[in-house]
Parts: structure tokens; sequence; C-alpha cells
């Protein structure tokens, strides 16, 4: 699922397993119409056309997963640790019309998103722009903020929990959990 460690890793396997398959239903409905008819002119050659179409869109949704890194158990615990109050969603493949945005580690909050990644290219203006943008198609306004930096990442996180002395309503867990479910729609 989505958000959880363990996401990425699983994600790359499937890849994998859907890349390899549909390689071998290529191959083998093109090897097939070449032994079967002596030509590849034949109704075997389209059909194995066709199936590189799946096959390359796995093959770049593999690619993709390729630069993203699993959250550290370290990096986990720090987080656990750091808050016990708000959201927390691991190893996002954020996407939008311009740029992929691997994103680490996501605390969400009634009002603020706050997430972490390790590539320090990421560009945080429009990572914030694209996911707040998104956010607000729901209807919904959050505070977006991306760091690169784990140790400002976990202050920020420590500092949104200890500001927070009352427990959290129903209705911002529910706030809380509507964010995640919008921003969820633009990872991948």
């Amino acid at each position: 699922e989505k958000g959880i460690p363990g996401y990425i890793k699983a994600r790359k396997t499937m890849y994998i397993v859907a890349v390899s398959i549909g390689l071998a239903i290529v191959a083998a409905f093109f090897v097939t119409g070449l032994i079967l008819c002596k030509t590849r002119n034949n109704l075997l050659t389209v059909m194995a056309i066709l199936m590189v179409l799946p096959t390359a869109k796995f093959a770049v949704d593999l690619i993709m997963c390729i630069a993203c890194r699993p959250v550290s158990d370290e990096l986990y615990e720090r987080i656990e640790a750091a808050d016990d109050k708000f959201l927390h969603k691991y190893e996002c493949l954020f996407t939008s019309r311009e740029k992929a945005t691997y994103v680490t580690a996501l605390v969400i909050t009634p009002h603020a998103v706050c997430a972490y990644t390790t590539d320090a290219k990421a560009d945080a203006g429009r990572f914030k722009a694209d996911l707040e943008k998104y956010i607000k198609e729901a209807r919904l306004s959050v505070t977006v903020s991306l760091y690169n930096d784990e140790n400002q990442f976990i202050k920020k996180v420590k500092l949104m929990s200890e500001s927070r002395d009352t427990k959290l309503t129903k209705e911002e867990s529910d706030r809380m959990q509507w964010i995640w479910e919008s921003a969820r729609c633009m990872c991948m």
C-alpha cells in the first residue's frame, strides 16, 4: 500500500516481474510467428508489437522507481520517536506534468504537509506548488514544505508535535486522512 515502508521495494519487484513476463510474451509471439509463417509479416508479429505497449509502460515505471531508495530503519525510528500525533507516510513518488519527486517521508497535520527527500536536486518550489494545487482541488487548504536535510526535517516534525498540546479531534484526524487520500492520487 502506498505510504507504507517497503512499498518501493515491492513495486520494483512487481515491475521487474511484469517487464520480464511482457518481454517473454513479446518474444514468444514473434518467434512463433517466424517459425510458423517463415516471415515476420503475420498476425503474431502484430500481437507482439501490441504487447510492447503495456510492457513499455511497466518498464518506464521501473526506471522511475530505480532511483528511489527505501526509507531506512533509522530514519523511520527517528520520525516515529519525534511525533506520535500526526499521520506519517513513507516512500512516495509524487508525479506531476513537469517532474517527479521522490519523498522518503511525509508527516501530515490538519493544516500542513511536511516532506523529506533524499534527492538534493528536488525542486521544493515546484513540489510545493503542485501538491498544494492538487490538494486544493479536493477543497482543502494546506501548507506544504519539502526538506532535503534530515535533521531540519526531524526538528520541524518535533516542533509541530510539541506545539500541539491537545489531542486531535475526530474532524482533524479525518482531515489528515482526507489530505493523504488527495495527495496519494499524485503518487505512483
